[in-house]
């Protein structure tokens, strides 16, 4: 048994993942069930500028209809996509929006996008909320 709230420690260790929010488990599954089971890929960009990750978050957010997650690095930002097709139209906006990109990939959720699919949260917002208690 391993308990992390490194999630990508987790997608590249454990066999199975239980995800727990406010103390509870909400859902049980290998990593690629609980990726499957938010249904939708994922594109992931890295921002030429990062001062504009704002203006990226908005056209990904009008483009996309979903919110745009920000990472760390504040070059960086992902968001749920359904169709390949999406993503490419997204990349196209914020081209036109002159937002440039150094790197963007298409791929699966990462475990991280479950929890905040499931939770409503970050999981760094959740390790913060639990430090602070």
């Amino acid at each position: 048994m391993l308990t992390t709230q490194y999630l990508e420690e987790a997608d590249q260790l454990a066999d199975r993942v239980a995800v727990i929010g406010e103390g509870a488990v909400i859902a049980e599954g290998t990593p690629a069930e609980l990726k499957a089971s938010i249904g939708s890929g994922s594109i992931q960009i890295r921002l030429a500028d990062p001062k504009q990750r704002g203006e990226a978050e908005q056209v990904l957010r009008r483009v996309l209809q979903t919110e745009a997650r920000l990472h760390t690095n504040p070059a960086e930002l992902s968001a749920q996509v359904s169709d390949p097709r999406q993503a490419a139209l997204a990349l196209t906006e914020l081209s036109e929006a002159g937002i440039y990109t150094h790197q963007y990939s298409l791929g699966e959720p990462s475990l991280d996008e479950v929890f905040l699919t499931l939770t409503g949260r970050s999981a760094q917002a959740e390790t913060l909320k639990e430090e602070n208690r």
